[in-house]
């Protein structure tokens, strides 16, 4: 699961991981907006398991963390 503390501007339709940089972008479905690109790197343990992944659910939480939005989403992985 990934976790924003913003509500997304459009609905999320893909998140891609980028194996080679260890970064995410979380594609949107209104193409008036960028793709988002999450400024986190992902920790080398953790690239088998989203390596395998097929699906992550993104969920957007308010100050209080209760869920404001969220999306069952394909997790595309790219690169070696």
């Amino acid at each position: 699961m990934l976790k924003s503390l913003e509500n997304f501007p459009s609905e999320v339709t893909r998140v891609e991981f980028f194996v080679d940089t260890r970064l995410l972008v979380i594609g949107l479905a209104d193409l008036d907006f960028d793709s988002q690109l999450l400024e986190v790197e992902v920790d080398e343990q953790l690239i088998p398991s989203l390596r395998a992944a097929g699906r992550v659910f993104v969920v957007a939480v308010d100050a209080e963390d209760k869920p404001q939005q969220g999306f069952d989403v394909p997790l595309i992985s790219i690169g070696v």
